[in-house]
This record gives structure tokens, C-alpha cells and sequence, in this order.
């Protein structure tokens, strides 16, 4: 059991909170941003066991003064921003990922790279997944952070188009509440997903979901494309808007080929098998020994 794990983000919801506190994580919350310069003092004054940045405005010195102060520090990078910047670890987790990004960075840092690393939830690790075609309804989830309120405009659409029942897992901020081990259970009984192409989508694979994709962020475009191109999702760029059309396009072209989901479904579950979390608490143990 790695030990001594700080929680750095800010602001911090309060569903974010309770569920630190549920896995037994001690949240101290702090006043820089991630870009502040000042940033840095905080995190050594912590005097954590590992630093572990996950963000995209975080600086590179911060990092790195972070890895010259003898704390073991982990980079949570999803394309590469951060392949030039002194750390000790390098966790990629994405379909998409290659070693080949990171080449031109410093040596000797490990690289924990591709699904086999992806971090997926216990709740959804120990669901019993039952075969696709013993599944029914869809299930819509734009992320954590719904903050242009697309999981509303999706889930009307959804409903005049009548593509069938669906259940919408709000994001943290949103109105719907859902606990992890209920959105889980309903992913894993779900025939399709209408998801963001985030973290979630890992789950869905771990899960055997077929999914249709929703680009809501830049971050996202190479996720979607590394599915789409494995034959695994077809996608939707709702970066500048939203094509209701084509969304319904989309999910009644995926519902109309049941053969090809379930295709889907087992090739997805071939993937992730659900241990990428465990698998990276065990290198990050054996790092500080």
C-alpha cells in the first residue's frame, strides 16, 4: 500500500471530498493554483511520500524543482505536454499511447504506458459483467465537469429522438447523483454508452460497454481517434457544438448492428482488464521501497 498519497486540486468539490474520504484519503486543501509559482513551497512543506500532478496548467518547473527536492514524483500525461520535464515517473494510460512520445525527455524516468496502466475504479473492476446481449438501454455520462451543460442538451435529444430508454449519470457539479458503484452497475448493464472521451472510457472497455464518443475537450480528440481508428467507437467533435443530427446518426447506426457490438463488448473487455490501478500502486511501492 503506497502511503502518504497528497490530494492536490483546486477548487476541490465536495463530492470529490466524500469520496477521498471513503477510501480512507486524507484531503489538505491549499490556496495556489496550478500555475502559481508559489505552488511548489506547498508541496515540499507537505512532505508527502509522492507528488502526483494531474492537470495541464501545472509549470514545468514546479515539476521539476518537485523531483529535485527528493520526492518521488508522478506525471499523469495524457499526449505528451509534459515528455521534456524531470519526474520520476511517467503514467500515460491512453489506447493512444506510445513510448516513442517521451523519447526526447529525460532518461531514466519509468514509463507506466498504455491500457494495461489505466486506472480504473474497484467499483467497476469487480462488477460481474453480463454478456452483451443480455442488455438493455443506454446510458449518457459527459464527464466530471458539465460545465457548458451538454448532459442536459444530449439527454433532451436523446428523448425526442426516442432512441429508447437511457439513464444520465450527472458529473460532479450536475444536478443528477449517482455513486460510482451505481454508474458501475448501470454501465455494466447498458447495450451502449454515449460518453465523454475521457477516463470513463477506459471503464466502459473494462466493462465490455461499446460506447459512441463525445469529444468535450481538446485533451479528448486523440482518445476518440485511437478508438475509432481500433474499430472499437465512432465519435462526435462537440467541441464548437452540438450535431444533434449526427449523434442520432450515430447511436440508431450502432443499435442496428448488434453483431458488431457484441463484437464490440468482448474485443473492449480484451483490453482493459480492470487491474491498471493496482498495477500502478505496486511500481509506485516499489519505487520508494
Amino acid at each position: 500500500t503506497v502511503t502518504g498519497v497528497q490530494t492536490c486540486a483546486l477548487p476541490i468539490s465536495i463530492a470529490l471530498e466524500e469520496r477521498a474520504a471513503s477510501l480512507g484519503v486524507a484531503v489538505r486543501k491549499r490556496n495556489q493554483g496550478q500555475s502559481s509559482p508559489t505552488l511548489i513551497q506547498a508541496l515540499i512543506d507537505a512532505s508527502a511520500d509522492i507528488l502526483v500532478f494531474d492537470g495541464y496548467e501545472f509549470l514545468p518547473e514546479t515539476i521539476e524543482k518537485a523531483h529535485n527536492s527528493g520526492t518521488l514524483t508522478v506525471v499523469i500525461d495524457d499526449n505528451g505536454e509534459f515528455s521534456e520535464v524531470p519526474c520520476d515517473v511517467i503514467l500515460n494510460q491512453n489506447l493512444h499511447a506510445e513510448i516513442s512520445m517521451y523519447a526526447s525527455g529525460p532518461s531514466g524516468r519509468s514509463m507506466l504506458i498504455g491500457l494495461e496502466w489505466a486506472l480504473i475504479r474497484e467499483e467497476v473492476a469487480q462488477q460481474d459483467v453480463p454478456e452483451w446481449e443480455r442488455r438493455q438501454g443506454l446510458i449518457l455520462s459527459v464527464g466530471g465537469a458539465d460545465h457548458r451543460g451538454l448532459g442536459v442538451s444530449v439527454a433532451n435529444i436523446l428523448e425526442q429522438a426516442d432512441v429508447g430508454p437511457f439513464v444520465r449519470a450527472g458529473g460532479f457539479y450536475g444536478e443528477v447523483s449517482m455513486s460510482p458503484a451505481e454508474m458501475a452497475s448501470v454501465m455494466a448493464h447498458s447495450m451502449l454508452g454515449v460518453l465523454a472521451c475521457g477516463t470513463t472510457t477506459w471503464e466502459a472497455l473494462c466493462l465490455g460497454l461499446p460506447t459512441v464518443g463525445l469529444v468535450v475537450a481538446d485533451n479528448q480528440i486523440h482518445v476518440a481517434e485511437s478508438l475509432s481508428k481500433a474499430g472499437l467507437s465512432q465519435y462526435l467533435d462537440c467541441r464548437e457544438e452540438l450535431d444533434a443530427g449526427r449523434l442520432i446518426e450515430l447511436i440508431r447506426s450502432a443499435l442496428e448492428d448488434p453483431i458488431r457490438l457484441d463484437r464490440v463488448s468482448r474485443d473492449s473487455r480484451a483490453m482493459v482488464d480492470g487491474l491498471g490501478g493496482r498495477r500502478v500502486a505496486q511500481a509506485l511501492d516499489s519505487l520508494i521501497g
